[in-house]
């Protein structure tokens, strides 16, 4: 006897429901799959916080270093003519460096430095070196004041994030990855005698 289409048919879903039913069952590989599918974004987001904890370190690295710098300068052991005064310059941001050893093959080249000097603490400010979207070096002074008068130091330094995931909270400069750090000292110079300083206050 022949078999018609609609049986044919019926035969055909049935064996299809039957192989589904069949493949719901099976949960082999599953855990596998789901794994796959909850690694990527769950590294991802462990490097995020790496990354995180490690701009916290380099913010307090600088903080430490800029308040070791500061004192120095309060009491009148270091200080800087003007900008013309390249060692002096230089030595202030190799100082803030030496105190940030654990990043000083690249301290040097990320770092700036303004020190600049005003006639109370009323007025006393830092600089926003920034020009458009981009970090603006020429903005930043480089002059301390004598015996008792009131000084702000503020050291920038720009780190290169690794994570994509962390530009859009974190990136200063777009397009750039980078993040300003950005460290601040406010402080009155002590009554200290020229003699006592590194060079001649100008």
């Amino acid at each position: 006897m022949p078999i018609s289409k609609t049986q044919t048919r019926k035969a055909l879903t049935g064996s299809l429901a039957k192989a589904f039913r069949r493949l719901r069952a099976d949960q082999r590989g599953a855990t596998a799959v789901e794994f796959a599918i909850v690694v990527g974004p769950f590294i991802f987001m462990i490097f995020a916080i790496l990354e995180l904890a490690l701009v916290f370190m380099v913010n307090v690295s600088l903080d430490n270093a800029t308040a070791i710098e500061g004192r120095k300068f309060r009491t009148g052991q270091e200080c800087i003519d003007n900008s013309s005064d390249t060692v002096a310059v230089n030595n202030l941001k190799q100082n803030i460096c030496n105190n940030m050893s654990w990043l000083q093959a690249q301290c040097m080249s990320n770092l700036y430095v303004d020190i600049r000097t005003f006639s109370s603490f009323t007025g006393a400010s830092s600089p926003s070196p920034t020009t458009g979207a981009s970090f603006d070096p020429t903005k930043l002074q480089d002059t301390s004041g004598g015996a008792q008068t009131t000084n702000v130091m503020t050291a920038y330094y720009k780190w290169t994030l690794l994570t994509p995931f962390l530009y859009g909270g974190l990136q200063t400069y777009p397009g750039t990855g980078q993040h300003l750090l950005v460290s601040t000292e406010v402080f009155d110079t002590e009554p200290f005698g020229t003699t006592t300083a590194n060079c001649t206050q100008g």
